[in-house]
């Protein structure tokens, strides 16, 4: 047996057990979200209401979400499980199969010995591990979205604007925040893209009030809206009857960490969902204007790292690559800014993480983007509740730690994206 097919044997047998573990974990979980979607597909195929703030886990999402849901109502109950895993496991394997081509150009053009890409994988994996695994832990539609950000920095590195834009569409029919990929495309000059992001996104948000009309003449889109979408003001957080507290451990964007640190609970309304982790009151005017602020910064940030001006300089094979890391600052963006970001959410920092990883390892050996990445491993990989403990990893994420271990993960990925294309490490090394 050769070594290379040593090595391909060694990883399926990996992948095989991984499979099976995450099939068994699948059903281990009693509630899962995958009934919340095929509980509003079906609704929505008899023209009912889908928007309802009195169930057990509403409905939230833009009515388009319903559609991909439909196929389950054929599939018996016992089984949807297995086949929403399955679904899940063919999206993150294109998601690994797109990242993987993009890496594989990227390090070719710079003469980068394939034999350490192993490496950025598994340094990859050990920073994103954790948010990948609670998409199939909770049985989630993240991972959808996830492949729709991917592909757009895929469609994106091969110049095909208009599909990169397409591909942010229909993520953002998913889930409204990849609409953060308009205002970067149209920043960028890239206008064909910013196009393909708003017609794809309006096209398929309207599409079931075309082809599945609601009983009582209304439209789906006006529901979403009045019921979950108006509420939401300007430096607040999400707050939904029935669907989303303000002061929610599990929201870990800059809106809802900020409530939680700006807002003292009283001891007499504490409880074992809500308690006081408060280190300063503002007051509800200054605690918005605060937060505001904070989301400025970020999207200014975002903008800034992804200004059209750091590109000139880059060869095809460079700007190819630094697609993907604008995807990334958007990617942060997106559970940043977003009226609600639970840990499934975060698996689409994978691709900061990466591109961060990539550009320390082979284009420049930064002692600061090295303490960057330590931080982000310390703040998310190492706060698991399974090594700390559900106790302290629920104050954790009442402090906010998986959202300062984006803003993390968002400096380091805007720092490598800064500090462009120098001579590989590979033929510095080669040089010396």
């Amino acid at each position: 047996m050769t070594p290379t097919l040593r090595r391909r044997l060694v990883l399926g047998l990996v992948l095989a057990a991984l499979f099976v573990v995450g099939l068994v974990q699948t059903h281990r979980k009693p509630v899962s979200e995958l009934d919340v979607y095929v509980l509003g597909a079906e609704r929505m195929a008899q023209g009912a209401e889908i928007y309802r703030p009195d169930d057990a886990k509403p409905f939230t999402y833009p009515p388009s979400f319903a559609l991909p849901f439909l196929p389950f109502l054929a599939v018996p109950e016992g089984l949807r499980r297995d086949v929403w895993f399955g679904v899940n496991a063919t999206a993150l394997a294109l998601v690994v199969l797109m990242l993987r081509d993009l890496l594989a150009r990227f390090l070719a053009a710079r003469g980068t010995p394939e034999r350490r890409t192993r490496w950025l994988w598994v340094a990859t994996f050990a920073l994103a591990g954790r948010h990948v695994a609670a998409v199939f832990e909770n049985q989630s539609h993240d991972m959808l979205v996830f492949l729709a950000v991917t592909a757009t920095a895929w469609f994106g590195a091969r110049g095909r604007d208009a599909l990169s834009g397409a591909a942010a569409g229909v993520g953002a029919s998913l889930k409204a925040t990849p609409l953060l990929f308009a205002p970067v495309f149209v920043w960028q000059r890239r206008f064909a893209a910013a196009a393909g992001v708003v017609l794809s996104a309006a096209f398929l948000v309207w599409l079931p009030d075309l082809v599945l009309p609601r009983a009582d003449g209304g439209s789906w889109v006006m529901a979403w809206y009045r019921t979950f979408v108006a509420g939401i003001e300007a430096g607040g957080t999400a707050e939904a009857e029935g669907a989303w507290a303000a002061w929610n451990v599990l929201n870990q964007n800059l809106a809802g960490t900020l409530f939680r640190l700006f807002t003292p609970v009283a001891e007499a309304q504490a409880s074992a969902k809500l308690w006081d982790v408060s280190v300063l009151d503002p007051g509800e005017a200054g605690r918005k204007a605060l937060t505001l602020a904070g989301q400025a910064a970020v999207f200014a940030y975002v903008l800034w790292c992804a200004r059209p001006s750091l590109a000139r300089a880059d060869a095809p094979a460079e700007r190819a690559f630094r697609r993907l890391g604008e995807a990334g600052l958007v990617a942060c963006g997106m559970v940043l800014l977003s009226p609600m970001s639970s840990k499934a959410h975060f698996c689409v920092l994978t691709l900061p993480m990466l591109y961060a990883v990539v550009h320390w390892a082979c284009v420049r050996r930064d002692r600061v983007q090295l303490a960057l990445l330590l931080l982000v491993f310390a703040t998310g990989t190492l706060t698991v509740k399974g090594l700390v403990g559900t106790s302290v990893g629920n104050e954790l994420l009442a402090r906010g730690s998986v959202c300062w271990h984006t803003v993390l993960t968002l400096w380091a990925c805007g720092r490598a994206l800064r500090s462009g294309f120098g001579p590989s490490v590979n033929a510095a090394t080669a040089a010396s």
